[in-house]
């Protein structure tokens, strides 16, 4: 018995030494691949556990372009601030699109087709311009109908403790499952849908980072209880339907591609949420940890309605796409944006299409990228660093506005304009289709939840955030935070 184990000990040493033997070595010209010792992960344990720190501390040991493997799979990372623009504006090469076709397989069953530009042509249609202003008035109505149907606070003047993110899931989960699919005959159909929803979504960032499916309890079981809320036949039926969705339906059915449909629409349904969600929460959570913010956005809530000669009521006050433009400390640049600074936890990715020269003029220095290998522009660095954002770990809700009021959008480091101080919806390729209407969603909660309910913090409690949604988003917080809440 001894023997065998004495062999089998001495089979996994010598395979362990020959993979290591055979690891990708540095060549002339290409950037420096910071050391790992574990095959497959790589530096991934120390890269999720704290990515700025981490990649802080290789940029000060290899530069600041660098190659970490991690996850069988081998990414350069260029931290500098003002050199990341060379990346996110180079096309021919670098392509977003070549990263899709895998994770899209794995983590939703299809591979991308011409059905899918068509789709994104339609994404960018809807979620800008004219049609959002259909969208955001839906999105209010039916905020505001969850909270006027009695569904929360609804006990006389009676304070009710409740779990802040467990709530903003109820309010937005079910708004924004009804803006975009429409009302279910059933109310408790919605409601199946948005557990089937949450189920999915506690597994989905490792369907994103390639765990295979036998190791991701349950990922399948979740993934079909969607699919079958998605198909044809139960769309179909719902009533006051966004539009896009509609036309999503036809285009499978122009296709002859009605069983993809479902597997179609649950990225969809994922990308309404799965950022919405935690986003909501650290808003909300801020603004009520911070009783200056809170009071500048209460004031200007009162002016827009003192402007229309409305008083909140038991009536719709539907705030229209302007006038939540109006609101500055709630804008883009501003509240919401510190709290997405704070909370999102990502970057811009590209895939070498080919070998790939960057070439970086003002330093006179030329890195040569391999062929299938990633590039990552991570842009939570910057949204960290001191020397851009002036404590940088503090929530300041004025952090985005200048002196007088109007919106700040330039940020320098070393007298120098930094380009992607803040991108929490990506750039280039990738830049975010719904980020418009992710933002309005926002307001749109903050606004609703102010003027209809009296809120206050229970817990004093500091609430961390949680690193499982490292690179994938805004992250979720570590518990939820309790809070007392009563109808006005």
């Amino acid at each position: 018995m001894l023997s065998v184990i004495l062999a089998f000990f001495v089979l996994i040493l010598a395979t362990y030494f020959l993979w290591n033997s055979r690891k990708r070595q540095q060549r002339d010209g290409e950037p420096n691949i910071v050391p790992y010792s574990i095959p497959y992960l790589g530096r991934a344990i120390n890269f999720y556990k704290d990515p700025v720190k981490f990649l802080k501390e290789c940029e000060e040991k290899y530069g600041s372009v660098f190659t970490l493997f991690m996850g069988g799979q081998y990414f350069t990372f260029v931290t500098d601030p003002f050199v990341q623009h060379i990346i996110v504006k180079e096309k021919k090469v670098l392509r977003f699109r070549n990263c899709l076709p895998p994770v899209l397989k794995h983590a939703f069953d299809y591979y991308p087709t011409a059905v899918d530009d068509e789709m994104m042509k339609l994404t960018h249609h809807y979620f800008q311009g004219k049609p959002l202003g259909l969208l955001v008035k839906q999105m209010n109505r039916n905020i505001q109908k969850w909270i006027l149907d009695g569904n929360q606070g609804d006990a006389g003047d009676k304070w009710e403790t409740v779990g802040l993110l467990s709530l903003v899931q109820r309010v937005m989960g079910s708004a924004s499952f009804v803006s975009l699919f429409g009302e279910n005959p059933k109310a408790s159909d919605t409601l199946d849908v948005q557990r089937q929803l949450l189920n999915f979504l506690t597994v989905f960032p490792s369907l994103l980072r390639g765990l295979p499916l036998s190791l991701i309890t349950r990922s399948r079981e979740y993934r079909q209880d969607l699919w079958k809320s998605l198909t044809k036949s139960k769309v179909t039926k719902r009533k006051e339907i966004f539009p896009i969705i509609d036309e999503i339906v036809t285009l499978h059915e122009q296709n002859g591609e009605n069983k993809l449909l479902p597997k179609r629409l649950l990225p969809v349904l994922v990308a309404s949420q799965v950022n919405t969600n935690p986003s909501s929460f650290w808003i909300l959570y801020y603004l009520l940890k911070n009783s200056e913010a809170l009071a500048a956005v209460k004031d200007e809530m009162e002016k827009v309605l003192q402007e229309r000669s409305k008083n909140p009521g038991n009536n719709f006050v539907c705030f229209t796409k302007e006038e939540m433009e109006t609101m500055t400390t709630l804008d883009t640049e501003s509240a919401i944006n510190e709290s997405l600074r704070l909370s999102i936890s990502g970057g811009m990715l590209r895939k070498a299409a080919t070998e790939y020269r960057l070439e970086i003029p003002d330093y006179g220095q030329t890195y040569t990228i391999r062929e299938n290998d990633m590039v990552l522009v991570w842009t939570q660095v910057n949204q960290m660093d001191p020397e851009i954002f002036e404590e940088p770990e503090v929530f300041k809700y004025d952090r985005f506005l200048n002196e007088d009021g109007s919106l700040k959008t330039n940020f320098y480091k070393d007298g120098k304009l930094v380009k992607y101080a803040f991108q929490p919806f990506g750039d280039g390729s990738s830049k975010c289709p719904g980020r418009y209407w992710a933002v309005l969603e926002l307001k749109q909660l903050v606004v609703n939840m102010l003027l209809y309910y009296d809120i206050k913090l229970i817990d004093s409690q500091e609430i961390k955030m949680d690193k499982g949604r490292v690179g994938l988003g805004a992250l979720n917080p570590t518990k939820d935070a309790l809070m007392s809440i009563r109808r006005k």
